[in-house]
This record gives structure tokens, sequence and C-alpha cells, in this order.
């Protein structure tokens, strides 16, 4: 599932990097994406065994254009939707620690189910 969710950044072009991995040497890019587990929920669980995972992750957006920021956070929220990820709206803002920067965030949840034919997780981290 996390595959997934890199696919979107790699499809929308803008760099990508894990939640809390800026290096403080160096220049940030205009227009960068984080991300961060929340964490994650067994779901439908019969006999012992579990059908279905439901992931949880924050997904931030920094840009310095901010008058591009709505539409980029639109057309991330859009990708996702269609890649089977759940979002909780169209996102909020929030204050970026870096100057000349703004920011949104989104939560989105995908349930991951278990393929019961072979046994496996399908789109699994």
């Amino acid at each position: 599932m996390l595959d997934i969710l890199e696919e979107i950044f790699e499809q929308m072009g803008v760099s990508v990097s894990r939640q809390g991995r800026f290096l403080k040497t160096g220049e940030l890019p205009d227009t960068i994406f984080t991300y961060w587990n929340l964490g994650s929920k067994i779901k439908q669980i019969y006999d012992n065994d579990y059908f279905a995972i439901e992931w949880e992750w924050a997904v931030f957006l920094y840009m310095q254009d901010e008058s591009q920021i709505y539409t980029k956070m639109s057309e991330f929220i859009t990708m996702a939707m269609e890649k089977g990820f759940y979002p909780d709206g169209m996102g909020s803002d929030v204050p970026s620690d870096e100057q000349n920067y703004v920011a949104r965030y989104v939560k989105l949840k995908y349930i991951e189910n278990k393929d019961l034919s072979e046994g496996k997780e399908n789109g699994g981290e």
C-alpha cells in the first residue's frame, strides 16, 4: 500500500520525503510532499484470522507558491481516491516551520484486503 502512495507522488512529479527527514543543510524544493504513517488497525477478524487492515496516513504539502496550494492538494486527493484511499476531507491549512512556505495537510485511510486465495495481503507495505 505504501507503494501505491509513492506512485501517486511520482505521477505528480513533486519531491517527496518521509515526515521529519528534512535536511537542514541544502535547499528545499519549491514544492514538496511529506508523509507519515499514523498507524493501522486489523479489521474483519474471524476464526483467529484477519481479512483486512485499515492503514492511516498523514500527508503534508509544502509550497512556496501559495496561489497553487489548494489546487495541488486537490489534485493529490483526487488521485489518491482513484487509487483506493479515503481522505478525511479536502485538506486543512497547517503552519510551516520553513519561512516562505505555506502548507496543507490531509489524513488518508486505506483498506488493505487479504488475498484469501493465496493467503497473502494485497498491496502490503
